[in-house]
């Protein structure tokens, strides 16, 4: 097993529960609350979370890695993130090996494929503040899960 755990990074809280949403089981994967250390651990098992998360035509930049789990460690207070990557085959366990650099090219054909492809994934807007929820899972939420309506 691999293993490698960036530095901390600044991340605002609401946009932390923006994407990762209150604690319990999701359809990218877990997230916890200890509040005796006041941090939230977020899990994510493979690709199909990732995918949950950022969605099919982001997901296709990364390199393909089906070994690998995710764990988010957020500070609340101090409103910083760092993610630890264990990768059990050779995988370089890194972000910058993960995230593949496009070129001019690339980012151009990509901008075509979303637009040709651009329902890929199921999706619904909030009719009150219009964010657009992504993925299968969310096709079922009863309201929206940055605003609650």
């Amino acid at each position: 097993n691999r293993e490698t755990t960036s530095t901390p990074t600044t991340f605002p809280l609401t946009s932390f529960v923006a994407l990762f949403g209150g604690p319990g089981l999701h359809g990218y994967g877990k997230h916890t609350i200890n509040t005796d250390q006041c941090t939230s651990q977020v899990d994510i098992v493979d690709m199909h979370g990732i995918d949950e998360l950022i969605g099919s035509t982001k997901t296709r930049k990364l390199t393909l890695i089906s070994s690998c789990e995710f764990r988010i460690q957020y500070h609340r207070k101090k409103e910083s993130a760092s993610i630890t990557i264990q990768c059990n085959d050779n995988t370089n366990p890194t972000l910058d090996y993960l995230w593949r650099k496009s070129t001019k090219r690339k980012r151009q054909e990509d901008d075509v494929s979303l637009q040709n492809n651009n329902r890929s994934d199921p999706t619904w807007t909030c009719l009150t503040c219009t964010f657009v929820h992504i993925g299968r899972s969310k096709l079922d939420y009863l309201a929206c899960e940055v605003c609650g309506s």
